[in-house]
């Protein structure tokens, strides 16, 4: 079965590591649901406490930094992007395609960005992306995160392909 560009696609974790070249420990995405290609995405990053960074950040009271929610976005952006070029270069036919991390280019800007709560071990952060403008190869995106519903972090993020 063909896919159609609009189609409402599910990614597991396998597939997300085809999709950016992002590796542990910096692959902030656990599974992306909702992903409409080239338009939005929602995903989540299960936040455990045997993540590297709370060794640091901090020992005694472990908090997700700000900067990671930012790069967990970010990487969501790519998959939007990411799955519309794969069912493009595959004639509609796959959502997933090993070249799609040579194309994912890079955070180039963030705007707005405010943080609301605090984001600690035991915490499933849910992030939503959504494409508001394309020019050539940058795109800007609405982005936002959650936790248990309340808001985390909200801003704008300007991504590159690069290509």
């Amino acid at each position: 079965m063909e896919k159609n560009i609009q189609e409402v696609i599910s990614l597991e974790i396998t597939q997300i590591q085809k999709l950016l070249p992002h590796k542990y420990p910096f692959l902030f995405l656990d599974r992306v649901e909702q992903v409409i290609p080239g338009q939005s995405a929602v995903g989540i990053k299960n936040i455990s406490i045997n993540e590297p960074f709370f060794c640091g950040h901090f020992e005694e009271n472990p908090i997700m930094p700000g900067a990671l929610i930012i790069e967990a976005m970010a990487q969501l952006t790519a998959i939007v992007n990411g799955v519309q070029y794969c069912l493009a270069s595959t004639n509609g036919k796959s959502p997933i395609n090993e070249q799609a991390a040579n194309h994912v280019g890079y955070l180039a800007q963030v705007k707005q960005m405010k943080f609301y709560q605090l984001v600690i071990p035991g915490d499933q952060l849910v992030m939503k992306a959504s494409k508001k403008e394309s020019l050539m190869n940058v795109s800007e995106f609405t982005v936002s995160s959650y936790v248990r519903d309340k808001l985390i972090a909200k801003g704008v993020l300007v991504v590159t392909d690069k290509e």
